[in-house]
Parts: C-alpha cells; sequence; structure tokens
C-alpha cells in the first residue's frame, strides 16, 4: 500500500512538472509574435 502512495506521488509531482514545462514552452512561443507585432505597432507609428 505504501509503494502505491508512493507511485502516486511521484506521478502527480511528474504530471505538474510536465504541465509547467508545456506552459513555459507555450508562453516562449506565445512571446515571439507578440514581439513582432509590438515591433510592426512601433513601425507604423514611425510612418504616421
Amino acid at each position: 500500500m505504501k509503494e502505491n502512495e508512493q507511485l502516486k506521488i511521484v506521478n502527480e509531482d511528474l504530471k505538474r512538472k510536465s504541465n509547467a514545462a508545456e506552459t513555459e514552452s507555450l508562453r516562449e512561443k506565445q512571446a515571439a509574435p507578440e514581439f513582432q507585432i509590438e515591433k510592426s505597432r512601433a513601425q507604423i507609428r514611425e510612418f504616421e
């Protein structure tokens, strides 16, 4: 029984770490287009 509980804890910890890593990856992917949008907006302001 104790081994099962330990495995559950390890499994939950791995899921949390995996979710955190996926979240960070998505943030990085989102940051690049957002940066490009801001850069484009700045260029548009220069032309106005």
